[in-house]
Formats: structure tokens, C-alpha cells, sequence
């Protein structure tokens, strides 16, 4: 009986990972079946609202999965859930980067406002459905996560913190923006590899998050650091790297096709007029 138990209680947070993807692919039909295809901003916000939330969700899981099983199994899980949201999202970004680049240089559809609020009401809710379930204290991480003051992933400086951040998500958002060059099925499989690899290379300096929204969701307002250097190393880094990748990204766009001036550049919209 005792083995029961204890198998009972070691497999609990794959077992709230995999309640999630059951709440979660449920959610997603009831809501694409009852807002028809017409109110398309209405299902864009909703896309990014659940995958944002299922994100945010799982990520806070699998923290516990570290904690309790170590590197190994955390890295293997994190890879499956990796191939999991690339396969489930759809359309759906659940990273601020994409809106962001919208709002500033026009790159994307125009959809940001609709995007941003998705994201910002999936990582708003985030925190209190996290907690419904560490506050049933299935296991000893749950209990403390629900009744200990929160803590910051930042073990570093701000301004490490920052670079680390800038460094990631522009890596990141690089191999992102190149998948539109692969199949699915390679641009799956290489995005879901690189995120694992820069989440293992950042965990213990910054978390390893390059998602502003996603950090936020988890971490604001935890100690020891400030709201300031919060938004410094997790927007700020974020957003950064963001550019970064995308300036790379069109530099070597420029350098393939031999067609390479600043309106190439800035604009990803010059390079089709050129042509």
C-alpha cells in the first residue's frame, strides 16, 4: 500500500500537467464551437487567452517537476510540452514579441491589440488557477509554493540579468522567425530543441523565460528584486532580443536573396516590393 502512495504522490505533477491538456483541448472546442469563424477578432483573442493560460500554467508545473525529480526529467517533460504547445496553439503566440514588433514596425497582420489582450488576460488569470491546485498541498511542493512568499528566478544582477534575457530571446526569436523557411514538422521539432537548450542554459541565472508576459504572470511581484528590475530583465531583455533576431533575421534574408539596403531591413514589407 505504501508504494501505491508513494507512486501516487510522485507522478501528482504529471498528472496536473496532463489534467491541463485535457482542460485545455476541451476549453479550445467549446469556445471555437460557440464563436464562429466570422467574429475572427473575438477568436484571436480567445486563441491567445488559452494558450497563453495553458502556458503560463504548465511552465509553473514543470518548475515543480524540477524541484521534485531534478534536471533530467525536467528537461524531458519540458521537450514534450514544447512539441505539445507547437502542435495545440495553432496561430496563437502566447509571447509578447510578435504584437510588440506589430505595434512598432508593422511586420505583423495588425492584430496586436486583440493579441496583447489575449495574453495579458490568460497571464492575469494564471496565478489564481495555479494556486486553486498547489492549495489542495497534493504534494510538499505545492504546499509550499501556495503558502510561502513567492520568489523571484532572478539570481543575478539586473544587468546581467538583462543580457542573459537579450541573449535567449534573441536566439529564440531568431530560429522562430526562420521557420517559415522549414516544414512543420522540422520547425517544430528545432524550436522545441532550441527553447529547451536556452531554458537549461538560463535556469539558473534568470529562469530562463524570454516571454515578458509569461514572467510576468509567474513572478511579478516576487522578492527579493523590484518591479523595476523585473520589467528591465523580463520585458525589457525580452523585447531587445526580439529586435535583435528580427534585424539578423532580415540581414541574412538580405545576404541570401543578394537584395540588401536599409529599407530591407527595417521594413520586411521592401524586400516583396523589390522583388
Amino acid at each position: 500500500m505504501d508504494t501505491v502512495w508513494w507512486l501516487l504522490e510522485e507522478s501528482t505533477p504529471y498528472g496536473v500537467l496532463f489534467m491541463n491538456n485535457v482542460i485545455f483541448i476541451l476549453l479550445r472546442k467549446l469556445c471555437f464551437l460557440v464563436v464562429k469563424e466570422r467574429f475572427a477578432k473575438t477568436r484571436i483573442v480567445l486563441a491567445e487567452f488559452l494558450a497563453t493560460w495553458e502556458l503560463c500554467a504548465d511552465v509553473a508545473e514543470l518548475g515543480i517537476v524540477y524541484e521534485r525529480h531534478g534536471i533530467i526529467a525536467y528537461t524531458i517533460f519540458l521537450l514534450y510540452w514544447c512539441l505539445w504547445w507547437g502542435k495545440h496553439f495553432g496561430d496563437a503566440e502566447a509571447c509578447p514579441n510578435g504584437p510588440v514588433e506589430d505595434v512598432l514596425f508593422g511586420y505583423g497582420a495588425g492584430d496586436y491589440k486583440q493579441r496583447l489582450l489575449g495574453q495579458t488576460l490568460g497571464a492575469a488569470i494564471t496565478g489564481t488557477y495555479i494556486q486553486q491546485i498547489w492549495s489542495l498541498h497534493l504534494i510538499d511542493q505545492h504546499k509550499v509554493m501556495n503558502t510561502e512568499e513567492c520568489q523571484s528566478s532572478l539570481m543575478t544582477t539586473a544587468s546581467w540579468g538583462f543580457m542573459v534575457e537579450a541573449f535567449i530571446s534573441c536566439v529564440s526569436r531568431f530560429f522562430a522567425l526562420r521557420s517559415q523557411y522549414w516544414s512543420e514538422k522540422t520547425s517544430l521539432w528545432i524550436n522545441s530543441v532550441v527553447t529547451v537548450i536556452l531554458c537549461l542554459v538560463a535556469l539558473n541565472s534568470t529562469g530562463g523565460y524570454f516571454n515578458g508576459m509569461m514572467a510576468s504572470a509567474l513572478m511579478l511581484g516576487c522578492g527579493p528584486h523590484g518591479y523595476f528590475e523585473h520589467f528591465a530583465v523580463y520585458w525589457g531583455g525580452n523585447i531587445f532580443g526580439g529586435f535583435l533576431a528580427r534585424y539578423f533575421n532580415r540581414k541574412l534574408d538580405c545576404f541570401i536573396d543578394r537584395i540588401c539596403t536599409p529599407e530591407t531591413i527595417l521594413n520586411s514589407d521592401e524586400k516583396e516590393k523589390m522583388q
